[in-house]
Formats: structure tokens, sequence, C-alpha cells
């Protein structure tokens, strides 16, 4: 079923949009839902606010008891009572009287104006107004946010902090979400340093287990749970030991190295004596071109990425995370793109699609000025780390020269 052929970043997003689904909704605690999406939205019982209400601490009074009213000829009203937020409904305003109301309380019957208390002299027992700049204003009206037998969050809505409050404000406890998936995250290399074996790293031993920090990191910035599976060493036991009866459990599975075509890359042929079935490998992709996409049949997909930390975290933002946005339900899948200008001249690939490291200078009028960072070498994390997009290079021969127009995937 693998194609004969290298594909196209692009081929390659498709193939894999198209084997990827929305996961299956399920009832989770709305605390638990930030930034997930909604996949029914609920019916709202109850106007928000309920009732009218405050937006000032003040006096609620009747406008036509108090026109005409200044500071030096101020209109003086007896306090009838007090309104305040959770105090329950108060009696009706009797005309020719005020209330005291504090932010939130109910708006008594009769009222339609909230003298703010920085016109009175905050009087208890008659209070003295003296502006009427507020005549018919501070009143909140209710159903003025949510209005009863209305849909405040549609379906489909990815739940930010603000609608997290629509749902609580009318009594949301819980709701119908997509889960974010479970990704299993495996390192594979002789030359890793398990945890704890930090002092071998610092004594030039062994390598830091850098591709597990980034590709965790990443799974999280996407919206998954990363599950990490440890280290397997480069020989088809150690592999197919750590995936032993985790695969069913997983939504996706990543893999790190072990998937090009020396005699130590065994992650291919172990997976596929475990039930994988290869869709594509190798794209015309630098760097990041010896990359694998296959699926367990009823189980998850796969995908193997390079060993080299700047080609995983390349093929993750390219690959990974559109499938991972895609199981979530998210919109639009695939990363941001967006024009910008060279700053200095770029030598393309004849057969390849460069993806390199660079900064954008964002300039009133023009598009960002896009200038390489660091070494582009696939081992380099420092100019990965300082770069804030990837500057995007169709193959070809010769040079794109300083001020051509070309895109890039922001990060």
């Amino acid at each position: 079923m693998t194609t004969n052929h290298r594909l196209t970043v692009q081929e390659a997003q498709a193939a894999v949009l198209a084997r990827v689904r929305r996961r299956p909704a399920t009832e989770l605690p709305l605390l638990q839902t930030a930034g997930l999406v909604l996949a029914d939205g609920p019916v709202s019982p109850v106007d928000v606010p309920p009732h009218d209400n405050s937006a000032m601490d003040g006096y609620a009074v009747r406008a036509s008891d108090v026109v005409g009213a200044t500071a030096e000829r101020p209109v003086e009203l007896p306090i009838s009572g007090t309104a305040s937020a959770g105090g329950g409904t108060p009696p009706a305003l009797v005309p020719g009287t005020a209330m005291r109301i504090y932010t939130g309380g109910i708006i008594p019957a009769g009222a339609d104006t909230i003298i703010r208390q920085e016109d009175t002299d905050l009087g208890t027992h008659t209070v003295r107004i003296r502006s009427v700049r507020d005549l018919g204003r501070h009143v909140r009206p209710a159903g003025g946010d949510v209005k009863t037998g209305t849909v405040p969050v549609p379906a489909g809505s990815l739940l930010t902090p603000a609608r997290l409050g629509i749902l609580a404000s009318i009594g949301v406890a819980k709701v119908a979400a997509v889960p974010p998936p479970r990704v299993g995250i495996l390192v594979t290399g002789d030359e890793l340093a398990a945890q704890g074996e930090e002092e071998l790293v610092r004594q030039g031993a062994r390598l830091g287990n850098s591709n597990a920090a980034t590709i965790h990191a990443a799974v999280q910035a996407a919206g998954g749970i990363p599950v990490l599976l440890g280290i397997a060493r480069d020989d088809a036991a150690s592999i197919a030991a750590r995936l032993d009866g985790v695969i069913p459990d997983l939504d996706l599975l990543i893999t790190t190295g072990g998937v090009s075509v020396g005699d130590r890359d065994l992650v291919r042929p172990t997976l596929a004596s475990l039930g994988m079935v290869e869709i594509f490998q190798r794209l015309r992709l630098r760097p990041g071109g010896p990359v694998v996409f296959g699926e367990f049949p009823g189980g998850p997909p796969w995908f193997g990425l390079p060993g080299n930390p700047v080609s995983a975290l390349v093929t993750f933002l390219l690959l990974v995370r559109p499938a991972i946005r895609t199981m979530l339900g998210l919109t639009p899948a695939l990363p941001p793109q967006l024009i910008v200008e060279l700053a200095e001249a770029i030598t393309a690939d004849p057969d390849l699609e460069l993806y390199l490291r660079c900064r954008l200078t964002t300039r009133p009028g023009h598009r960002p000025l896009a200038r390489l960072v660091g070494g582009q070498s696939s081992q380099l994390l420092t100019p990965m780390a300082d770069a804030d997009a990837l500057l995007v290079v169709p193959p070809g021969s010769g040079k794109f020269e300083a001020g051509t127009e070309l895109q890039a995937v922001a990060l």
C-alpha cells in the first residue's frame, strides 16, 4: 500500500488528513474542556442576566422624579429601601422615592434610572441628587447577554475562556466535547541517555534525549495528551517490547529515529510485524525527508519522524500537528502560511522543497522581511529556537534573489 514515489509536503498532508477523523465526543466537566471543541451546543434555560440589574453603585429612581437636578439645586428624595447583588427582588419603587442600590442589584419595578453615587450626597435616609447626566442609564436589561431558548455557544465552537464563562453563566456543569487524543511518543537510538542517566550526557558519553522533550511539548501545544513510552534501542526486540500492549490504548503513535534506510533503521519492519500498514515513506523535503506515515487497522495512525531534532520538529509541524487538530475537530488543520520578502538571496535545491529557519521583521505597508537565522543543519536546535517562521523554498535551479516573495510557515 506504500506509495512508490516521494511525496510533496502538500501530497503528504492530503494523505494524512484523508485518513484522520475527529474523535467521538464525550461528556466532560466544563472546567476540563478549555481548548476543546464543543460537540453539542446547549440551549439556554435562562436569561442572562435573569433580571434587570444595576451597572453602578448608586440610587434607583424614576427619571421623572429627578428632572432638573443640579449641584446648585439638588432634588432630595426619601430612601425607601436597599437592593444588592444576591439580595433578592426588592419591592416596587414608590413614586417620589429613591432606593439605595449596588452593582448587580435587581432594579425595583418602576425605576428606570440609576444615579451613580458620585452624583449624590450618599444619604442614608434621604438622598440629594446633584446631576441628571445618568437619566435612563446604567440599567442592565434581563437577557442582555443571553436570552432563554437561544444557543449562545454553537456546536463546533472552540471552548475559549469567554465561551466557558458563557456556558457557566447558563448553569452548565458538563458539556459534550471532543476529548484530546492520547499520543504515544517512542524515541529510538542507542546513543540516547535514558531518564536518570543525565550524568552520562554531562560526561559526553551519551546524547541528551531532546526529541522526547521537544515532541512532548509539541503534542501538548497542539492539544494532545503526550504519553512517553521511553527509549527503544536500535534492535527489533527493544522496539517491540516498548510497544507491547500499549498501541490499543493510543489514539496516535509517534516514533523518532530508525526510519531511514540504514542497517539499524528497524522501526518500519518492526511496526509492520505488529500490523502497521504503511501509507507513504520519504518526502521531497529538507529537513525531514525520511518521514513515514502508516496506520494500524482498527488502531492509531503512526508517524515515523526522523531522528534529527529539527527534522522531527519540522515534520511534526507540517504533518502531525494537522492530524491532532483534525482529531480535535479544530479548523483550519494546516499551519498558517504568509507571504514574505527575502532579505537575502537563497539557493534552491533542484529536487527538494526547503523549509529554512528564519526570523521575520514586520514593516508597515510591506511584506514581512525574512532573514535566515543560524545554521540550517537538521541537528541544530538553537536556530530553531530563535526562528519565528519556516521559509518555504520551492525546488528549482539557481537562486531566489533578495526581494523575491516566497511563502513562510508561521511558528
